[in-house]
């Protein structure tokens, strides 16, 4: 039989098994690779103008994992509608685009058919920006206006407060208010509250739903600056008052400046125990002074009031484990906050161990010679094991000031959290005690001769950061002394950082001892190096010079280096 003519002759279901499997040859098409494949989180995202959006894009089935972006089909976006880095930070534009929402996509660049997209709307701020109940601290920081002033109040969303209760030092306790504010599409409000005392003016910046920076605006000559922060009413109970507690306060003692910290702790059923503080009044200073207290009930707006030790108080709680407080003693007028303490790994102390990492720091107070204002902002490493290194502190110390001046120290941690350090370094010596909140989180007082302020040092998170680390909206508070009106100023506003060194489109509201300025239009540069930056800020009536260190890239510590502006102050990402 002729070979090339035989036929085979297979069994039915072995030849069906074959063809399923494509006769058996390469090729088929379940045997190709899987195609590529592009995710995007998150999927939809709100904003406010300048605020940020960090999108992770996620390539699958690809050796080349990177992507390219776009911006409402812009490469990259634009300042019409925002822009986007190679790594996915989305920046909102300065002002709301028209229509509102905006579609960010990441497209593969292993495969440019490949990609996924997110939808973005942008919000311009209005009233509705402040809805629901919400504590606030206003405090003067210069012996010209000592005003100290805690509250709650309830938004209505439309402008109207429609309820508040606030305590004033040196005046009647619980004096309640109504009134109304309005906030302008960057974020920048204004407010005015009506009391049996009169009328209240103020100017605030919000910096998200549930926080907003606040200054006194009005011709009063009483002037202060400070904090709005939400609520959170279930916590309005005695039993919520519960726990450990680190805090500070700042104001004017009997020797003059007034500035302490310390610890206690609340037993949820009105007292108060374990309780020690250092406090340098004027530079006479009383360490680690052991005192007990007591609380009472805790009102439908979060008031309550304490003895601690021989200070009478009333507080605001925010949360549970977040108060605001005002001295009700004429003769110690002083605000403060305290915050509960958390530990880490379980643990039920705090020790050496607890501060370790990098740190930012900002303080404020009063010079105990002069009673000018004195401000300083830094940075420092802990060992963990009682040893500050790679410290850089700047100074302005009523009028006099130290640039990039470096320090290093030690520091020792009890198990309540009490911590001492001694400075050394030019400018930056001195010594100091802290308490810690937690890990990432100290207040502090200043416990020489030289100044009574107090401050707070916070862990870095992020870094190390350079100039593009500071991009977006922010909000801003500063506030200090005007050498040349011997009064106070204070600040708040808005400004946007493009991330390549220029601030753009901000504007602010100025209260120079009682000269008010609405509105000012700002522009500045900035550069930012190992976590330390400078800024000019440019307005109409001159430059003003500021130092400022790096938190995270949401949050900064400021600094005022000119001679004739004592500042202090923080901006906060929208």
């Amino acid at each position: 039989m002729n070979p090339a003519k035989r036929k085979w002759w297979l069994p039915p279901m072995l030849a069906v098994a074959l063809a399923s499997c494509g006769g058996g040859g390469g090729g088929g098409s379940g045997s190709g690779p899987p195609p590529v494949a592009v995710s995007l989180s998150p999927a939809t995202a709100d904003v406010f103008v300048g605020g940020i959006v960090q999108f992770t894009a996620t390539v699958s089935n690809a050796t080349d994992a990177t992507v390219t972006w776009t911006v409402s089909n812009v490469a990259g976006g634009n300042s019409t509608v925002g822009k986007i880095s190679s790594s996915g930070l989305y920046v909102a534009p300065p002002i709301a685009p028209n229509p509102a929402t905006i579609t960010v996509t990441a497209v593969s660049k292993a495969d440019t058919t490949k990609s996924a997209s997110a939808t973005i709307t942008v919000m311009a701020f209005s009233s509705t920006a402040l809805n629901g109940q919400y504590a606030f601290s206003v405090a003067s920081s210069t012996i010209a206006s000592f005003l100290f002033v805690v509250g709650s109040f309830t938004a209505d969303g439309n402008g109207n407060i429609t309820s508040g209760v606030e305590d004033i030092n040196g005046a009647p306790p619980s004096v309640t208010f109504t009134g109304s504010y309005s906030i302008t599409p960057d974020g920048r409000g204004s407010a005015t509250l009506s009391s049996s005392m009169g009328r209240t003016d103020f100017r605030f910046v919000v910096v998200s739903a549930s926080e907003a920076l606040i200054i006194q605006f009005d011709n009063s000559f009483d002037e202060g600056a400070g904090l709005i922060v939400k609520q959170d009413p279930s916590a309005f109970a005695r039993s919520s008052f519960k726990g450990s507690y680190a805090f500070r306060y700042t104001g004017l003692g009997l020797n003059g400046g007034l500035g302490a910290a310390g610890t206690f702790t609340a037993d949820g059923k009105g007292g108060i125990a374990a309780g020690a503080e250092d406090v340098n009044d004027g530079g006479t200073v009383s360490a680690n002074a052991s005192f007990t207290g007591s609380y009472s009930s805790v009102d439908s707006n979060g008031r309550g009031t304490a003895r601690l030790g021989s200070a009478q108080v009333a507080f605001y709680m925010v949360s549970a484990s977040r108060l605001m407080f005002v001295s009700l003693d004429p003769l110690s007028s002083f605000a403060g906050e305290a915050e509960g303490q958390t530990f880490a790994g379980g643990s039920t102390s705090f020790s050496s161990a607890s501060l370790s990492g990098d740190y930012t720091f900002s303080a404020s107070g009063l010079n105990t010679l002069s009673l000018d204002t004195v401000a300083s902002a830094g940075r420092f490493t802990a060992d963990g094991k009682g040893a500050l290194t790679q410290g850089l502190e700047d100074e302005n110390n009523a009028g006099s000031v130290a640039s990039s001046v470096a320090f290093k120290g030690t520091y020792n941690i009890s198990s309540s959290g009490r911590g001492a350090v001694v400075l050394t370094g030019g400018a930056a010596a001195g010594t100091f005690t802290f308490y810690m909140v937690s890990a990432k989180r100290a207040l502090f007082v200043e416990t020489d001769s030289g100044s009574s302020a107090t401050g707070v040092a916070d862990g870095e998170t992020g870094g190390p950061f350079t100039t593009p680390s500071v991009v977006g909206g922010f909000g801003f508070l500063l506030t200090g002394e005007s050498l040349s009106t011997a009064g106070e100023r204070e600040t708040s506003g808005q400004i946007t950082a493009d991330g390549v060194g220029k601030f753009i489109a901000g504007a602010e509201d100025v209260n120079d001892s009682s000269t008010l300025s609405p509105g000012v239009a700002i522009s500045g540069t900035y550069m930012l190096s190992n976590d330390r930056g400078t800024a000019a800020i440019q307005t109409a009536g001159g430059t003003a010079h500021l130092v400022f260190y790096v938190t995270s890239a949401s949050e900064l510590k400021f600094v005022g280096v000119d001679p004739s502006l004592v500042l202090a102050g923080v901006a906060k990402h929208f």
